[in-house]
């Protein structure tokens, strides 16, 4: 067997994009964290696999004990905390989302953790850039919030824009959404397969 006789791989990811929603589909049905979650779900070896690599990326936390112990939200959420959900997104999809808030004055205040499977990237622009992520509780539609359900439609689906800390460009979305009680915050979305990049975490090959 040689390049030219091999079986050529496919691609393991298909983007479509979603015009009503004017999004990047993650999957050819925008469901592929949740379909590889079902997957190992079913799978005792698998889940034990990917519970010890989550480990291993978490490692000991971090080693200052103050900076482990700084709470980061109201919640009380510690970064050691942070560090753990964020291993354990980065495991199982290749990928982690924060969401953060800001004050009057452009000003961090408080981060949050975001589920890495929630979130989906807006097309791109004419410079391949992303403005916004698109949040939404369950992309299957089947979750429930105050006994109604949460279909996937415009006003259940949440845009924050990415994460951008400059100052005035926070003061600048501030007011152009209405002030800063109308104001939502960002959302940082990181990918290990490169900058608006939908990734494939290690083990889709398996």
């Amino acid at each position: 067997m040689n390049v030219k006789t091999a079986k050529k791989p496919q691609r393991r990811i298909d983007v479509n994009y979603l015009q009503r929603f004017n999004l990047q589909g993650y999957g050819d049905d925008n469901m592929y964290p949740q379909n590889i979650t079902s997957i190992v779900g079913a799978s005792g070896t698998a889940q034990l696999c990917l519970d010890r690599y989550h480990k291993f990326i978490e490692g000991y936390g971090f080693n200052n004990g103050f900076f482990s112990e700084m709470e980061v939200n109201r919640e009380g959420l510690t970064m050691d905390d942070l560090l753990h959900q964020v291993a354990g997104d980065v495991a199982r999809f290749g990928g982690f989302a924060l969401h953060v808030n800001y004050n009057v004055l452009g000003q961090i205040t408080e981060v949050n953790f975001q589920p890495f499977e929630q979130c989906r990237l807006e097309e791109t622009d004419d410079a391949g850039n992303v403005a916004r992520i698109a949040v939404h509780a369950d992309w299957k539609g089947d979750k429930t919030r105050n006994g109604k359900r949460q279909f996937v439609n415009e006003q259940n689906i949440e845009k924050f824009p990415v994460f951008n800390p400059d100052p005035e460009v926070v003061l600048r979305q501030m007011e152009n959404c209405g002030g800063i009680d109308s104001y939502k915050g960002q959302v940082l979305w990181v990918s290990m397969d490169g900058k608006y990049q939908y990734p494939t975490p290690i083990y889709d090959a398996v």
